[in-house]
C-alpha cells in the first residue's frame, strides 16, 4: 500500500548518428597512447553497442 506502481511511460534514449560519431572520433590525436585507448574504446562502444560498465566488466 505505501508503495507506487512503476510508471509505465517509455524512456527517451538519445543514440548518436553516424556524423555525430565521425566528428567525435576526428578529435582523439592517435600518436598520444592514452588518446589512441581512448579513441579506441569510444570505436568499440560504438560498433558493438555494449555498454560502459559491460565493457569494463570484461577486463
Amino acid at each position: 500500500m505505501k508503495t507506487k506502481s512503476i510508471p509505465k511511460g517509455k524512456a527517451v534514449v538519445a543514440y548518436w548518428n553516424k556524423k555525430q560519431f565521425e566528428k567525435v572520433i576526428s578529435q582523439f590525436c592517435i600518436d598520444d597512447y592514452h588518446e589512441y585507448f581512448c579513441f579506441m574504446m569510444i570505436w568499440f562502444y560504438f560498433m558493438t553497442g555494449v555498454r560502459v560498465g559491460e565493457a569494463l566488466a570484461l577486463k
